[in-house]
C-alpha cells in the first residue's frame, strides 16, 4: 500500500519491462530508491493469486517472456539484489531455492585484510 502520488512520482509500474513478472518488485525498489521507507507488517493478511489474470504459463512465449523479465530485473537491479539488506548473504542469489551459496557471497572476517 502506498499513496497515490508516491506511486506516481516514481513512475507507478513499468509495464514495458515487466508485463508479467517483478512489477511489483521493481516498484519497491525504485520506491526505496527515491528515499520512502519500505515496511512489513505480521499483521497484513493479503492474497497474491499469482498470475491469476494471465492464466497458464507453460506456452514457449509465456517462457521467453519470463526470462526476458529475470533478465531485465537483474541488470536494472544488479547492485540491490547483490546487496540487498534483507536477504541472508549465506543463500545464493541465484536458482531462488535460497541455497547456500557456494562459493560463498562473504568473506570470512578473519580473512579480510586489515584497514589501511
Amino acid at each position: 500500500m502506498m499513496r497515490r502520488n508516491v506511486f506516481e512520482s516514481v513512475g507507478g509500474f513499468d509495464e514495458i519491462n515487466f508485463a508479467i513478472a517483478f512489477n511489483d518488485v521493481d516498484l519497491g525498489l525504485r520506491v526505496r530508491r527515491a528515499g520512502y521507507s519500505v515496511v512489513w507488517t505480521p499483521y497484513a493478511e493479503l492474497f497474491h493469486h499469482e498470475s491469476a489474470s494471465l492464466g497458464p504459463s507453460q506456452s514457449p512465449e509465456r517462457k521467453a517472456l519470463y526470462d526476458r523479465e529475470c533478465k531485465n530485473l537483474r541488470a536494472r537491479w544488479y547492485e540491490a539484489i547483490e546487496n540487498d539488506p534483507f536477504y541472508n548473504p549465506n543463500a545464493t542469489i541465484t536458482g531462488g531455492d535460497f541455497a547456500p551459496a557456494f562459493p560463498p557471497r562473504v568473506t570470512k572476517p578473519w580473512r579480510q585484510r586489515p584497514s589501511q
